[in-house]
C-alpha cells in the first residue's frame, strides 16, 4: 500500500489482472496517518471470500469519522456496484458529521448522485463506462432494513445497541464485492465496543468451518496521529474534562469505565 488513498489501495472489490492497470483522469488521492493506514492495510490484504470486522477506537480527535467517510467513497470508486452502509445511532448526528465528511472528500470530475430525504444516499463512479456503486447514510435507532450491503461503517459505535449491530452481520451479502466486512469506529465507554475489540470478550467463532474466514481486529486510534487536528485541541481538553472522561476521551484507556462507575 502507498501512502494514500487511490483507486488502487483498498481492494474490496478484487479486479482482473487486466483490469487492475487500467488508469482514469478522475482519482480519489488521500493523506492518511499511521494508524488509518493499519485499517487500509487490514482491508486491502484480507482474502477474497473473507469477512473482515474491525474496531477503530480511542481517544477523540483520533480521525476515525474522516477515515470511514473516506473508506465509503473508496470502497464505492474500486467496486462498481457495490452496496455499503454508512450508520450512526442519530441521524442527525450522522449527517452533521460522517455524511458531511463524506461530500468533502468526493474529487472534483467524479459522477455523483445525490439524494438528501430519508433514506440518504450517494451513488458514485469513476466514469459512465461502469455501474454506480451506492453508499446508503442510516441511522440505528430503528430497525435498519433488509438491504444487503458489502461493507457496513459503524461511527460512534459505543452508541449503537449491540443487537442492530448483530442484525447487519446477516445483511452482508451483497454482490459484486468479493470480500465483506464491518468496520466500527469508537470511543471506550462500557460496552460491546471495549468487549469485542479491546478486551478480545467476542462471540465464540471456533465451530466455524474451515473454509469459512471470519477475521476481528483491533486499532487504536490516537489524537497524535491526527495531523488535521486543531492546534490546542489536546491540552484544551485535557484542562476541561474530568479524570474519567480525559482517560476515555483523551487517553482512549477501556480501563477508565470501571473506575468512573465506582
Amino acid at each position: 500500500l502507498s501512502p494514500r488513498w487511490s483507486t488502487s489501495s483498498v481492494t474490496a472489490c478484487p479486479n482482473s489482472a487486466s483490469e487492475a492497470n487500467v488508469t482514469t483522469a478522475t482519482e480519489h488521492v488521500y493523506s492518511v496517518s499511521e494508524t488509518q493506514h493499519q485499517v487500509l492495510q487490514l482491508i486491502a490484504e484480507a482474502p477474497v471470500g473473507s469477512t473482515s470486522i474491525i474496531g477503530y477506537g480511542g481517544a477523540a480527535g483520533g480521525a476515525k469519522t474522516n477515515t470511514l467517510a473516506n473508506l465509503a467513497l473508496e470502497i464505492g470508486l474500486q467496486c462498481p456496484g457495490s452496496n455499503t452502509l454508512v450508520a450512526r445511532h442519530d441521524l442527525t448526528d450522522l449527517k452533521e458529521t460522517t455524511l458531511a465528511e463524506f461530500d468533502l472528500a468526493l474529487p472534483p470530475g467524479i459522477d455523483v448522485r445525490k439524494y438528501d430525504s430519508p433514506p440518504i444516499y450517494r451513488d458514485v463512479r469513476l466514469d459512465s463506462s461502469k455501474p454506480y456503486s451506492r453508499i446508503w447514510f442510516k441511522h440505528l435507532k430503528d430497525d435498519p432494513g433488509s438491504t444487503q450491503y458489502g461493507w457496513v461503517l459503524i461511527d460512534e459505535g459505543h452508541e449503537v445497541a449491540i443487537a442492530r449491530v448483530l442484525y447487519l452481520f446477516t445483511r452482508l451479502r451483497h454482490t459484486p464485492e468479493k470480500k465483506w466486512g464491518l468496520v466500527v469506529g469508537f470511543n471506550p465507554f462500557p460496552g460491546w465496543c471495549v468487549d469485542w475489540f479491546m478486551k478480545g470478550q467476542y462471540p465464540d467463532m471456533r465451530g466455524l468451518p474451515p473454509e469459512v474466514r471470519v477475521d476481528i481486529h483491533f486499532v487504536r486510534s490516537r489524537m497524535e496521529d491526527n495531523p488535521h487536528l486543531r492546534a490546542g485541541y489536546r491540552e484544551t481538553q485535557e484542562a476541561l474534562l474530568d479524570p474519567y472522561l480525559k482517560a476515555i476521551m483523551v487517553d482512549g484507556d477501556p480501563d477508565a469505565a470501571l473506575g468512573g462507575l465506582l
